[in-house]
């Protein structure tokens, strides 16, 4: 659902970097597995700024540029802060989708370095993990339902204003209606790249809840037959037990994953 980056710019030497904290790669050993259980390591990654626009472009992704209003010394502590961050042993970082992402690291690294409080927008009162995540992906219900299949209670819970910063949306928006020192926090926006317009592919015609109930129809059906006629049909018994025996070896797994908002799931 996006994502962000902190743009380094010194006018004087040219140099011009993109710093962002959602660096991985799928070649690392056991990557799915790792991820399903929460531990994936994240890395910080740096590059040109143009070639992080052109790679964006080649992808059709916008990219949305918030100027700070921040004092020498502030960008000068970020600066050194960063330089730290990026020495071999500090590089890595265990990446946690709700928690610790590339959009609540590089909040941080702004924040926590500034010679004074951000003050924010009052927090949405009856936003939680999941009502949040939905709205991205309101049109599509299945993706909604395998969301819901794993994420557990703690993802129903209430969220402070930090923890509703996950989503760089969230942040984003945050940032525009800020403060710092009694001023603005953001002295301009600039549009570096527009999004391509996407053109959706037609959706799959039945939503999750459909489904169940033409899969309970024909429950019914086939337990009458079974029931009149005094015999088992050995094939959608194993077929039934075998959907739900998968079902629950995947919420078993979860137990013991480290995403903290998908083990107690009832």
């Amino acid at each position: 659902y996006g994502h962000t980056a902190i743009r380094y710019y010194d006018k004087e030497s040219g140099e011009d970097l993109a710093i962002n904290y959602g660096t991985f790669s799928f070649d690392q050993s056991y990557f799915i597995p790792r991820f399903v259980l929460g531990m994936t390591n994240y890395r910080i990654g740096v590059q040109p700024m143009d070639a992080f626009l052109s790679q964006y472009s080649y992808e059709g992704r916008g990219v949305t540029e918030q100027v700070l209003r921040l004092s020498a010394k502030d960008k000068e502590v970020i600066y050194e802060a960063l330089q730290n961050n990026l020495k071999p042993e500090n590089v890595v970082y265990r990446y946690n989708y709700f928690f610790d992402n590339c959009t609540t690291r590089a909040r941080d690294m702004i924040v926590n370095h500034l010679h004074g409080k951000v003050v924010y927008p009052p927090a949405d009162q009856d936003a939680t993990f999941r009502s949040m995540i939905h709205k991205w992906n309101d049109k599509d219900k299945w993706a909604q339902f395998g969301e819901d299949l794993l994420l557990g209670v703690n993802a129903d819970r209430k969220t402070t204003k930090a923890e509703q910063q996950f989503l760089p949306e969230n942040l984003r928006s945050d940032y525009a209606k800020a403060t710092y020192n009694g001023k603005p926090l953001v002295k301009e926006t600039n549009e570096l790249l527009v999004a391509e317009t996407e053109v959706a592919a037609p959706a799959f015609p039945f939503s999750p809840l459909s489904i169940a109930l033409f899969f309970a129809a024909i429950s019914l059906v086939i337990m009458l037959f079974s029931y009149r006629k005094q015999r088992v049909y050995w094939v959608w018994d194993a077929a039934l037990m075998l959907i739900s025996g998968i079902l629950g070896i995947v919420f078993f797994i979860m137990i013991f994953s480290q995403h903290p908002c998908v083990s107690i799931n009832f």
